[in-house]
């Protein structure tokens, strides 16, 4: 029994690691120079990744965050255009919502979720061309049980308006229709 519960311990830990890592590695990666990185943006399209429908019962659902997050950058003055727009203008950047889980043998769910901003980025060589590169990136992990999955939806918009905040304090001159 007790071999049982450390093999359980470890296989929880390896978990949780996995979720983490790759959230890590995006944070160290933000922290690169950056200045300005938001300024000018005005097009953006929305792409949710990771969400199960497993996960619906529980109420976390893509079309909900979807339209929610619509509805907050349009109430920011940012058109929000398809995400096929994204992939043949480049003014289009793209606001990418990923959830990462993983289920414990004893039915609790270890999350990473981010919301980061990519952005196509002039090159400068006769040729033209550009590059997509994550200008701005935030997540959070925890541990839920099924039926609190839908905490992350909570969760989710926080860091939506995060990306807001910080998109205002780089173009102050954006006031949201409701003033903020």
């Amino acid at each position: 029994m007790h071999k049982r519960r450390h093999t359980l311990s470890i296989i929880t830990a390896l978990c949780v690691v996995m979720v983490y890592v790759p959230f890590a590695q995006s944070i160290e990666h933000a922290q690169a120079f950056t200045a300005s990185t938001l300024s000018g943006l005005n097009k953006i399209a929305i792409r949710v990744d990771g969400i199960s429908r497993d996960f619906e019962p529980y109420g976390l659902i893509s079309d909900p965050i979807l339209q929610r997050t619509r509805e907050y950058l349009a109430n920011n003055r940012l058109s929000v255009e398809t995400f096929a727009d994204s992939k043949q203008d480049p003014e289009v950047a793209v606001l990418h919502v990923r959830l990462n889980t993983n289920r414990n043998p004893y039915g609790f769910y270890s999350y990473g979720v981010s919301v980061e901003i990519i952005r196509r980025i002039a090159l400068n060589n006769p040729q033209g061309g550009y590059i997509s590169e994550t200008v701005w990136t935030m997540g959070q992990t925890g541990v839920v049980v099924p039926t609190e999955l839908s905490k992350i939806n909570q969760i989710i918009d926080a860091l939506v308006t995060k990306f807001l905040s910080d998109f205002h304090d780089q173009n102050p001159q954006v006031v949201s229709l409701e003033g903020s």
